[in-house]
């Protein structure tokens, strides 16, 4: 009986000791990682092409204190903090040993403004991302006219058709706008003439203008607007 209460006591002594072992060691490890001075953050690195958002803004932004520990930092909270630019499209965060915060930041790149209540960059699939300021590029063609998703991808994708053919290179849009009455309308920055294109076959109306383009020049007379809405016809309305 003594016996088996002795091997019995070795056994709970050697389960005990294993267990001091492992916490002995997962201290150590904890020790190494959270204290030691070899994984405090000393440098975050910015990269990315960085245009309208500097590597000084992203760092401010996501607000690491230098010393922090590495393994402490949260990712999803800078990430967060940084999205919180709104040239800011994508962000990935990653720890880089032994005492860096690494950032890859990717801008919104301005294709349109949209015009709802105030003016708002708009990139090339259509999201509205930021509200322009006071100081903000304004070299880009405004989209009038058109508050709901189905409208705005209609005039987005005649903006996109328009600068895919010839006559861009010529006559810059300025503004795409839908009419209830007309359809849609562009503006061109140059002579500030208006295409009225109406509701269908726009990309064909485009091309007949600018087959038409020599002709109509040889007058000698600005253009107030060319009328492409009536089936088989081009109306030209001249300043008088």
């Amino acid at each position: 009986m003594l016996r088996i209460w002795i091997l019995r006591i070795q056994r709970i002594s050697t389960i005990v000791i294993v267990w001091l072992l492992f916490l002995g060691v997962l201290y150590s490890f904890y020790y190494v990682l959270f204290e030691r001075s070899i994984f405090k953050v000393k440098n975050v690195e910015v990269v990315g092409e960085l245009i309208h958002v500097t590597a000084a803004d992203v760092i401010a932004l996501a607000d690491i204190k230098e010393g922090t520990n590495l393994f402490s930092v949260s990712l999803g909270s800078v990430k967060e903090k940084v999205l919180s630019n709104p040239w800011v499209k994508e962000i990935a965060v990653a720890r880089k040993l032994p005492g860096t915060v690494w950032i890859y930041v990717n801008e919104y790149v301005p294709f349109a403004i949209l015009s709802n209540e105030g003016f708002f960059y708009m990139n090339y699939e259509g999201v509205v991302f930021k509200k322009m300021e006071r100081m903000d590029d304004k070299n880009f063609p405004v989209l009038t006219g058109v508050s709901d998703g189905k409208n705005l991808q209609e005039a987005l994708g005649l903006l996109k058709t328009y600068l895919e053919m010839p006559i861009a290179e010529f006559f810059p849009p300025a503004e795409i706008s839908l009419s209830r009455a007309r359809g849609f309308i562009i503006m061109l920055d140059r002579d500030n003439i208006a295409l009225r294109l109406g509701f269908e076959n726009l990309e064909e109306k485009i091309e007949r203008f600018y087959s038409i383009l020599k002709a109509i020049g040889m007058r000698g007379r600005k253009i107030r607007y060319v009328d492409l809405n009536i089936p088989g016809k081009v109306v030209i309305k001249y300043e008088s």
